[in-house]
């Protein structure tokens, strides 16, 4: 972890974003119109893939390999988050980036000639210099081409709504010569966006995710007159003047899943894509996006999948950076005091917002107007909360108060609380699973299955979501999870986190984001440990990364030794928190309960830090970047213990020239991969005295500057560094590392208030966060 004398940091610097916001960036149509290329989009959204009912596929039965779409029995299931993620982009490129040609197809128009036809279209109507935005959301797939040059031998593709017919679905190489077109022959900018499976390689499901994936077409590409293949393509479009954005790996699943923000169902990519635009400025590279937006993805509950960017990385992905504006809404119509804007999820605020007429009325005075509920991507509903009352419908505010969706706030799944199970209940439970093979941490030895007792009496959960009765004869290696007993459970429901929302219980194992377990030690005593739900699914035993807990209190409780937590490299979370036992002779549940309830905050803290893209508001005079620079700068390995390293900030000389640069008091703070908060830079004894970066002897700003160098210590694993660069001194840098309140009512006030409430579900979220902050963060990889 990095302390102020043994840090941690991130090896691979130039790979590994930050995040770098200014609050919301949006530049209205009707400000934009006159000073913009001319911008065409075309959005492609299917939610319906399975056939009619009483349908059949029409080619099926022997001849077809096994995982081939065609084979029988193969899955053709539909989606629910692909014309949401249309309607959300609508809004984006209208609002944000003024797009003045916006294109939508979906679902029964998404054949695979109506999506041919339509970029056929959207190419005979570009000129040149105009900038162009293909985006699709839907089933990604592959289809078997054995003239590929690829080991897989399969081609990437996007599913048209009619695949199920048995038309082919459109393949990498065939949009590639479409999208020539538009980069070399009319000259113009292309972004292209897929939200879909198998997409790492193109030039799709917090509730239990959807892949986005078909299974592949076996029907061999060579076979087909006239196709495309890999040698027609003397140059592809990222030779030119393209960004090409995908949500996943060329063997990787998109998901998609319904957030908690509206309720909808959101493609995980495309959420986070809009949410870092919506909070940055265009002046934010493609490659600094997609970093962005993977950061975001680590914090998502969902399985991670890996966004990748292609092209020229280094610009942005809709052309010159813009002056940075305010979040504008407009009134659609007044009802009975309940006023409807033409805003909502989509633009990445929660109840609380609040919004300010830019006119003022006849004595000065301008109507505030405070959101009451999301109702939609496109639309909420707000009252007037000061100001003159009388509000018309297409009247145009501005956003003064942004409230974040509280989509961070832990959940977590309790098995069935008992009293303290003797080793022959124990022993009870598990021959109900006579074929089972038992082991007390599934951290060890990869298991298949995980047994809780609900209250419907013991299941065992399987890697494949079957869930699988007592009795019956399945095989596998299992764990057995025991719900703390009672007056543990109730204990730390009486803690203030608790009764604060800042977590809470569930009975859904497929929701939680950790698991709360215990276990007998060989004294017969308990033990309590919180697990990541992913330990079910397959790994190999080194994927994780087993290190000393470096905590005073679990120490404490841990007769004065650090214990041991788990952890991988690629997620900033614990597999496996540390065993925590009360070893005293007066073993009571008051000092077992707040530790985990501490602990359960600290993990929740972090998801909230992690899901907020910015803090910032009109701030455009900060271009420095956070850079983590090893001594050996060509390594891309996780880093080693003790290894140095130094904390930079750096940028380039045109970004310098583009700003009037201002000092900003700089703090730099992390949580380890136990979600363990830690301050970094400065040190509490400057008492914040960190403003930087100083003007050089000739009065300019430099483009590197070194805040501080460190080496890396246990625990182990993926920390999470935290930039902020604020205007005001922050006076009490220990409340940047505060874990709140735990068992006292009492609260303070200012940054104190917020620190406490960042997982407040009744402040929701992080709402009173300090306006003039910047963040960035990065993920930070180390081993032994």
């Amino acid at each position: 972890m990095l302390h102020p004398k043994d840090h941690r940091t991130n090896s691979r610097v130039s790979l590994l974003a930050l995040w770098f916001f200014p609050l919301v960036t949006v530049l209205p149509t009707w400000l934009t119109a006159q000073t913009r290329p001319t911008s065409h989009a075309l959005l492609i959204g299917i939610d319906h893939y399975a056939p009619p009912s009483g349908s059949s596929l029409p080619v099926a039965g022997p001849g077809h390999a096994s995982d081939s779409r065609f084979a029988p029995g193969a899955s053709w299931h539909s989606l629910q988050g692909p014309l949401t993620d249309v309607a959300a982009m609508h809004v984006l490129l209208r609002e944000t980036y003024g797009f003045t040609d916006i294109r939508e197809l979906t679902d029964l128009q998404a054949t695979r000639q109506g999506i041919l036809d339509a970029i056929n279209q959207l190419i005979a109507d570009t000129e040149k210099g105009d900038r162009v935005v293909i985006y699709y959301s839907g089933h990604g797939s592959q289809r078997l081409d054995i003239k590929s040059s690829k080991k897989d031998q399969r081609d990437q593709t996007i599913v048209p709504v009619d695949a199920w017919k048995g038309v082919k679905d459109i393949r990498d190489k065939e949009l590639a010569v479409l999208f020539n077109k538009i980069v070399f022959d009319k000259r113009a900018r292309l972004t292209a966006i897929y939200d879909s499976c198998n997409s790492g390689t193109m030039a799709r499901g917090v509730t239990e995710s959807v892949q986005r994936k078909l299974p592949y077409d076996d029907d061999d590409v060579a076979k087909e007159p006239g196709a495309v293949l890999e040698s027609d393509l003397k140059r592809i479009p990222q030779q030119g003047d393209a960004i090409i954005l995908a949500a996943a790996g060329p063997t990787q699943s998109a998901v998609e899943a319904t957030y908690p923000e509206d309720g909808l169902v959101h493609g995980a990519f495309t959420r986070a894509l809009i949410r870092v635009l919506r909070q940055n400025s265009q002046a934010l590279s493609a490659e600094d996006v997609v970093s962005a937006v993977a950061s975001m993805l680590h914090a998502d509950p969902l399985d991670f999948q890996q966004p990748s960017v292609e092209g020229r990385v280094q610009e942005s992905l809709f052309g010159d950076p813009v002056t940075s504006h305010e979040l504008h809404v407009r009134v659609e119509k007044v009802t009975s005091g309940k006023i409807t804007l033409d805003m909502g999820s989509a633009a990445g605020f929660d109840v609380g917002t609040e919004f300010t007429s830019i006119k003022p009325s006849e004595d000065g005075s301008k109507t505030i107007l405070a959101v009451t509920s999301i109702d939609g991507p496109t639309a909420s509903t707000a009252t007037v909360r000061s100001g003159p009352v009388h509000v018309t419908a297409g009247q145009i505010f501005e956003t003064s108060k942004m409230v974040y969706p509280q989509a961070a706030r832990l959940v977590v799944f309790l098995p069935k609380p008992a009293q303290l199970p003797s080793a022959a209940a124990i022993a009870n439970a598990k021959a109900l699973f006579p074929l089972f093979t038992w082991v007390d941490d599934p951290t060890v030895t990869p298991i298949n299955y995980l047994v809780a007792e609900g209250f419907k009496g013991w299941v065992a959960y399987g890697q494949d979501g079957r869930t699988v009765k007592a009795g019956r004869g399945e095989k596998g290696v299992a764990f057995l999870l025991l719900g703390p007993p009672s007056s543990v459970v109730d204990r730390i429901r009486a803690t203030e986190p608790f009764k604060r929302d800042a977590f809470q219980f569930t009975e859904n194992l497929a929701v939680a984001n950790y698991i709360l377990t215990m276990r007998s030690r060989p004294d017969g005593s308990p033990e309590y440990a919180l697990f990541d739900p992913r330990v079910l699914a397959a790994h190999k035993v080194d994927d994780y990364v087993r290190s000393k807990e470096n905590d005073p209190t679990e120490a404490d409780l841990n007769g004065g030794q650090n214990p041991e937590v788990v952890c991988r490299n690629d997620l900033s979370f614990p597999v496996r928190t540390a065993w925590l036992h009360d070893s005293s002779a007066a073993a009571t549940e008051d000092s077992i309960a707040p530790v985990i309830a501490r602990r359960i905050l600290r993990l929740g803290k972090l998801r909230v830090w992690q899901q907020i893209p910015s803090m910032v508001s009109g701030v455009t005079d900060w271009p420095y970047h956070l850079a983590i620079v090893r001594d050996n700068a060509s390594a891309t390995d996780p880093l080693h213990p003790n290894e140095k390293y130094d904390v930079r900030l750096v940028t380039t000389a045109d970004q310098l020239a583009r700003r009037a640069v201002s000092p900003k008091y700089i703090y730099l703070f992390g949580f380890d991969c136990a979600a363990n908060p830690y301050q970094v830079y400065p040190t509490e004894e400057t008492n914040g005295i960190a403003q930087g970066p100083p003007l050089g002897a000739d009065g300019t700003f430099p483009t590197t500057y070194n805040l501080i160098s460190e080496s890396v210590t246990e625990p182990f694993g993926a920390d999470t560094l935290f930039l902020l660069a604020t205007k005001e001194k922050i006076n009490n840098l220990s409340l940047l590392t505060y874990d709140g309140v735990i068992e006292s009512r009492s609260r303070g006030s200012g940054l104190d208030q917020l620190m406490a409430d960042l997982n407040d579900a009744g402040s929701r979220g992080a709402s009173s966060v300090v306006t003039s902050w910047q963040v960035q963060q990065v993920v930070v990889p180390s081993r032994p």
